[in-house]
């Protein structure tokens, strides 16, 4: 079973490999670029937060078997999952005036781990 967060190719039903994220992260860094470029000329800032392994409250509520939580996380260079206190000032400061001058950016939380966004 693929561990969470894995780099691993899976196959699809057409026998396809699936591409890893990180073969999209170029496309999709172009797409929110040009959207922060056209939304910022009506005064809308458009910035991405991409997470790595976060603790919520999804991984005990039934979608990932207990082995998987009790390694969730542990790739990352800290070893652990981050924990939504870690995750928040990037969304405060997005949302504060400090951030008024900020647009078209990714904000990378993976803990050390590879950024997918």
């Amino acid at each position: 079973m693929a561990r969470p967060f894995s780099r691993r190719r899976a196959p699809l039903s057409s026998g396809e490999p699936v591409r890893p994220a990180r073969d999209h992260q170029g496309r999709h860094r172009g797409l929110h670029q040009g959207l922060s470029k056209q939304m910022i000329k009506k005064g809308v800032r458009a910035n991405v937060v991409a997470p790595g392994p976060f603790w919520t409250a999804l991984q005990p509520s039934g979608g990932q078997t207990q082995d998987m939580i009790q390694k969730f996380g542990e790739e990352s260079s800290f070893g652990r999952p981050g924990q939504p206190v870690e995750l928040a000032p990037i969304f405060v400061l997005l949302a504060s005036q400090d951030g008024s001058y900020v647009t078209g950016e990714v904000y990378s939380a993976t803990g050390g781990s590879e950024a997918v966004a």
